[in-house]
């Protein structure tokens, strides 16, 4: 591996980990409304369905696939799904998760 090879893994490293780093402060932020005296079930649903986009984005850098600005987690799913077959059932999961479909659910 050349010293240019290490540079870019250590840049997607980098990368991977500050998806990881926000989509923590995300699942923080979803607990902390599901925590509040009137707690917020809407909020806490939008901040998991964004710490779910940012794990898998995170993994999509470590596996150096390209993806466009997007928050449709299938179509991320798609990308990812291919590079860790092994976490597919994982990853079906969490794609699962669309804000507006919670928001319905939840105001019922």
């Amino acid at each position: 591996m050349s010293e240019d090879d290490d540079s870019l893994a250590n840049d997607h490293r980098l990368i991977a980990q500050r998806w990881l780093l926000i989509a923590n402060r995300d699942i923080r932020s979803a607990q902390a409304c599901l925590d509040a005296a009137s707690s917020i079930p809407e909020t806490a649903a939008y901040h998991c369905q964004q710490a779910a986009e940012k794990l898998i984005k995170s993994l999509l850098v470590v596996a150096r696939v390209p993806f466009r600005k997007t928050h449709d987690l299938e179509a991320l799913r798609d990308l990812l799904v291919p590079y860790f077959p092994d976490l597919s059932d994982m990853i079906d999961c969490l794609s699962r998760l669309r804000t507006g479909a919670m928001f319905s659910a939840i105001r019922r």
